[in-house]
């Protein structure tokens, strides 16, 4: 039987209008528990977990594991013993997966493809190498660009973006440069639709919160254009750093992007705050690093991360009206200092992971029911 946690402990936030006394919708936490006896990485990237075809697949520092939802059973998926940083279901090849993990030397790939939906792996030919430091580097972020299946797209470490033409065997940096940018890492995504600029978010320098495009040569991908930030200039986000950039069929053209402590919607050159913590406010300033949209109302948006410090309560965000009014979910479900690190759709409702910094960073999955 399920292990039902309902929800007692929340509180509901008006945004901009006072309180006007009419009750709050409210969900449930079922919990699936932990992965097993696997902790995260130390630094997640925005895909840390996947769902497909009644499994989730997950991203640990032990390799890839899988659970079937109908009978809540955790087993291995692969690359055991690699600490698997990024893990992502390619959205036009059935069955293929792309993992990536920590790479130490000349010797140890950093990628990996599966075709045959994670029962077995193989490194890629060539990921981007790392000549100063004689490794190979870390992908933080990776998309695929739209109608072109064999066209994949990764934020390496830093600003740097890195392209492979061949599925994701071979890379090269953007315009084919022998180095990569030092700094914090970035995150891009596609708008469907719209094969042809890809968005790139960040903090970089410090400070400096920003999202900008590239447009991508019509004869040759790995030629990019000159970046243009057009949100940041004028650090309008201020140093609230892009931690992912989701988008979703249900509202094509949008990008949602969460940040340190804040929610923002993007739409054209045009955005606006979502969900924004202040000093003085009673929402924590959570880094927001999961976004879920429901299909069947776009204005029905549940999103989570943690703060910077220890997580007193846990930063899980339900809003029906697009922000207007939020329900903040605080229930820790007993951990000591749960983040959300991610948040998947399923069949049914959306599937969070949470990472149990209290608890050797141990990961547990819970399915939020509304």
């Amino acid at each position: 039987m399920r292990n039902l946690i309902t929800v007692l402990s929340s509180v509901v936030i008006l945004m901009g209008c006072k309180k006007n006394g009419s009750s709050s919708k409210q969900g449930e936490l079922l919990d699936y528990g932990y992965v097993s006896n696997v902790s995260s990485v130390t630094i997640p990237t925005p895909a840390m977990m996947f769902y497909r075809l009644g499994d989730l697949f997950v991203a640990t520092n032990d390799g890839v594991w899988k659970m079937k939802i109908s009978d809540r059973v955790w087993q291995r998926a692969g690359l055991d013993g690699k600490k698997i940083n990024l893990l992502y279901n390619h959205p036009y090849v059935a069955g293929k997966f792309i993992a990536a993990a920590e790479s130490n030397n000349a010797t140890e790939k950093s990628l990996y493809i599966s075709s045959d939906a994670g029962l077995t792996w193989q490194p890629v030919s060539s990921p981007v190498f790392d000549i100063r430091n004689s490794r190979y580097e870390t992908y933080s972020d990776i998309r695929v660009r739209p109608g072109f299946p064999n066209q994949v797209f990764a934020n390496l470490g830093g600003a740097t973006i890195a392209i492979s033409k061949d599925g994701g065997q071979n890379w090269h940096r953007q315009n084919y440069r022998t180095e990569s940018y030092f700094g914090i890492d970035c995150v891009i995504n596609f708008l469907d639709g719209n094969p042809n600029e890809i968005f790139q978010g960040s903090e970089a320098p410090l400070d400096h919160a920003w999202l900008g495009k590239y447009s991508i040569d019509a004869t040759d991908p790995v030629q990019l254009g000159t970046l243009n930030q057009f949100i940041g200039k004028n650090y309008e986000w201020e140093n609230r750093r892009p931690n992912c950039l989701e988008t979703f069929q249900s509202n094509p053209g949008v990008l949602y992007v969460g940040m340190e402590g804040a929610l923002s919607k993007v739409e054209g050159t045009q955005w606006k705050y979502l969900f924004k913590s202040t000093e003085s406010g009673s929402l924590p300033s959570a880094y927001i690093k999961g976004v879920w949209l429901n299909p069947a109302n776009k204005k029905h948006i549940i999103f989570g991360g943690g703060v910077n410090g220890t997580n007193t309560t846990l930063s899980l965000f339900e809003t029906y009206d697009e922000g207007a009014t939020i329900t903040h979910i605080k229930d820790k479900l007993g951990m000591a200092d749960p983040e959300i690190i991610d948040i998947v759709s399923t069949d049914s409702y959306p599937a969070l992971l949470i990472r149990d910094n209290g608890n050797n960073r141990r990961l547990r999955v819970v399915i939020y029911k509304f």
